[in-house]
């Protein structure tokens, strides 16, 4: 297959693609008389494993390390668990802030959304946002795939964000995160600007969830 079509494939735009050939983090693939890269199955199955190593936040250092890795028929699988389990840890530290971070910066986008097609009506989101292991990975048949995350942080996450259209707001946040991110974040203004509201029972829960609101 040529490049748009690898690129369609594995979810990495072919820009990206040159470029991981040019740094060696892929290969140089073959090429067609008419000078051409051209892509097998395989190249493609490294594609992906990259783009789904980048959307976990692995550096390219460590990628380039799985790959050899993932490459290696003989490779020991505590090798990879080793590189994984390293990045999780350095995550953990970091991900309730980066969550609250994140949920700032969605609305800003939904409103720059609203002002460039302020003719076709106005958009508006809530987000709901829980701290606890997820499972995520590739769920779907062999015809459609989709990386996603799965399970009870995911359900009550989305009930929290029901909970938004109740109390009227943009945000709403279990207090188990608010209190994680407290306790790593750096700076706490933008966790100060959420307040506490009273225990809400959900639907998939059996006892009442605490959670904070802006």
């Amino acid at each position: 297959m040529n490049i748009g079509q690898a690129a369609e494939a594995s979810g990495v735009s072919a820009k990206m693609i040159r470029s991981y050939e040019s740094t060696g983090l892929v290969p140089k693939t073959v090429r067609t008389e008419a000078g051409y890269r051209m892509y097998s199955g395989s190249d493609v199955a490294t594609l992906g494993f990259i783009r789904r190593a980048r959307d976990l936040g692995f550096s390219v250092e460590q990628i380039a390390e799985l790959v050899a890795l993932w490459r290696d028929r003989d490779r020991a699988g505590a090798d990879v668990k080793a590189i994984a389990l390293e990045h999780v840890e350095v995550l953990r530290r970091h991900d309730n802030p980066r969550a609250l971070a994140c949920t700032e910066a969605m609305p800003a986008e939904v409103e720059k959304w609203d002002d460039e097609r302020s003719r076709d009506g106005q958009a508006s989101i809530g987000i709901g946002i829980h701290y606890v292991p997820v499972v995520i990975g590739d769920v779907g048949s062999e015809r459609t795939t989709a990386f996603a995350g799965v399970g009870d942080t995911v359900n009550t996450a989305s009930r929290l964000q029901g909970v938004t259209r109740e109390l009227g707001c943009g945000i709403v946040t279990s207090e188990l995160l608010t209190v994680k991110a407290r306790d790593m974040a750096s700076d706490l203004s933008l966790i100060n600007a959420f307040r506490p509201a009273s225990p809400r029972v959900l639907r998939v829960r059996s006892a009442p969830v605490d959670i904070w609101y802006r």
